[in-house]
């Protein structure tokens, strides 16, 4: 009898436990960031130090269009160079070439009737930086995106300034990839921002951000045009990246992370300055509470008229442009898109795979001006069959535009499907019981 009542007693304090514990209140992440407006002092600040690592990227990926620029060029003997570039015609080679521009790329290091290795820059940059994802994505996601991305950008500008310095050219193309392969710090920087800003709000500043790649393709133009020498180009393209260091004051760790791995004082401390600097307040029992183990109810968020023409540049400007937009947009919500589909405690390393999966495409694409011994429009039809097969193959993935961020694989094996609701109960009720479990024992 006395056994039955103290087992009755534990049963009674048992159920008085789980009333205890699940009567706490979690706070999502996002309800917090929720509240910061994106027009005020910090997220202003912050955008615009990303927008600075967008620029830079914008120019480092295509800065060999401009420094391993073809320059015209012609035999010292004999003003018709042509069957001197004839490999079938071996019995008069050329012994001194005169290049247009002496001061280029081209002309240093002796391409003329080599235009593979003028190519070559631009497809090692693109290995590269396929390469280095796989190492950047990894340590982001173990190390957090704001010391990578300081890093990267910091050894992007040594490399970059110690490649305008090579006398040799296959140094020249180590350097290369080298520098696209731990140089490039805007995956860690795109991941800072997604994870930075709440679900409801993501799209428009990494939109917004995403401007200042464009600006940095205006810029490199501007200062090809400005510093025709080939070395100077490098060094002033590449300087201005020492300003990553920086960042080490400015720029903020992403909160979303920390808490993952357990640093929830340091994401705490976060927000504390992120509303001080906007002028709001967040009460003290919310950040006490904060988690990102539970994610809230999900935020809603020819040819008959038109003979063919070939002496309309203009026309052809203008699809061009269209083209390079419509190219532009899907690049960018694809960035955002693939982020959104996995944990938090993997989102680098799993979106640094995708985009370093997507290198294929940068390697092979200086190569293809070469297809235009074949026929002209050969290029632009490879890159326009390529467009149209990954646009269709998004209709089979699933759309996650309503849900939030997944902090766990439980919730990111559940986003686009109807049991969303029960995976997120479910896994609360199992933290709990763990809990419980603890306290009991």
């Amino acid at each position: 009898m006395r056994r039955s009542v103290l087992e009755l007693e534990f049963v009674e304090d048992f159920k008085m436990d789980v009333v205890k514990v699940v009567d706490v209140k979690k706070v999502d992440l996002d309800l917090i960031l929720n509240k910061f407006g994106l027009a005020k002092r910090y997220h202003i600040q912050m955008i615009s130090l990303i927008m600075l690592a967008m620029l830079c990227n914008g120019m480092y990926t295509m800065n060999y269009v401009f420094a391993a620029e073809e320059v015209s060029y012609r035999c010292k003997e004999d003003l018709d160079n042509n069957s001197h570039c004839n490999p079938s015609n071996s019995s008069h080679k050329c012994s001194e070439w005169v290049y247009g521009n002496p001061d280029s790329f081209f002309a240093y290091f002796e391409l003329a009737c080599q235009e593979w290795k003028r190519t070559l820059v631009g497809t090692v940059h693109s290995a590269g930086y396929m390469c280095g994802l796989l190492l950047i994505g990894p340590m982001s996601d173990r190390f957090g995106r704001k010391p990578i991305a300081i890093i990267a950008g910091v050894l992007g500008a040594i490399f970059g300034i110690l490649r305008s310095f090579s006398v040799w050219y296959w140094f020249y193309i180590a350097l290369e990839f080298v520098e696209g392969a731990i140089g490039d710090n805007i995956s860690p920087m795109c991941i800072l921002t997604l994870e930075s800003i709440s679900t409801r709000k993501k799209l428009y500043p990494f939109m917004f951000a995403n401007l200042g790649f464009v600006a940095g393709g205006v810029t490199l133009a501007m200062v090809a045009w400005l510093t025709p020498n080939w070395r100077w180009f490098l060094r002033v393209i590449y300087i201005p990246a020492f300003l990553f260091l920086t960042y080490k004051c400015y720029l903020d760790e992403s909160p979303r992370w920390l808490l993952t791995k357990g640093k929830k004082d340091d994401a705490i401390t976060i927000l504390k300055n992120a509303a001080k600097k906007n002028k709001i307040e967040i009460d003290k029992e919310s950040l006490e509470n904060l988690t990102c183990e539970v994610n809230e109810k999900p935020f809603c968020v020819l040819h008959n008229h038109f003979c063919r023409q070939e002496n309309l540049p203009w026309l052809s400007i203008l699809f061009y442009m269209a083209g390079k937009l419509m190219c532009a947009f899907f690049f960018y919500i694809t960035y955002v898109y693939t982020a959104e589909l996995f944990p938090t405690y993997t989102r680098n390393s799993m979106h640094a795979l995708c985009s370093s999966i997507g290198r294929v495409g940068s390697i092979v694409a200086p190569q293809t001006p070469l297809l235009r011994v074949h026929w002209a429009g050969l290029p632009s039809f490879v890159f326009g069959v390529a467009a149209l097969i990954a646009g269709l193959c998004t209709l089979l993935v699933p759309d996650v535009a309503e849900d939030a961020l997944p902090d766990t694989v439980r919730q990111a094996e559940a986003l686009g499907t109807s049991n969303k609701a029960e995976v997120v109960v479910g896994q609360r009720v199992n933290t709990q019981v763990y809990k419980i479990f603890i306290f009991t024992s």
